[in-house]
């Protein structure tokens, strides 16, 4: 398994050339038509390599389906994102499913952005 602290000691540079993976950051860029009085939504997609952490299910409820959460960590190089108060607006597309970017803080790490992703699950819960 990864050591993320060990990881973060050695170049940036060459951390992300060996364990970096790609992703897709989705900026969502709303705007209200006054005349109409509808809201659009125009998505810029824009490619970003990503140190990823291990999935953390959440189990929330269940009825006749499971809903859960899943929690994902990424780390970012803070050269590759806009202005983070943007990307907790932003979805992260990784490995072709969507997760929703709940929070975006500096690190301890000069350099690195840490993303908190939330996917939503829903599962068949019948035996």
């Amino acid at each position: 398994m990864l050591n993320v602290q060990q990881l973060l000691a050695c170049d940036l540079d060459q951390v992300f050339a060996d364990w970096g993976e790609s992703a897709t950051l989705l900026e969502v860029r709303q705007q209200y038509n006054v005349e109409s009085g509808q809201m659009s939504e125009t998505t810029f997609a824009s490619p970003i390599s990503v140190l990823r952490g291990e999935d953390r299910p959440q189990l929330i409820g269940e009825i006749s389906a499971t809903l859960s959460l899943t929690h994902r960590l990424v780390l970012v190089r803070s050269e590759t994102l806009p202005d983070l108060k943007q990307v907790e607006r932003a979805r992260l597309l990784f490995e072709e499913t969507p997760y929703e970017i709940r929070t975006a803080r500096e690190s301890n790490q000069a350099g690195l952005v840490v993303l908190e992703c939330v996917r939503n699950t829903i599962g068949d819960s019948s035996p």
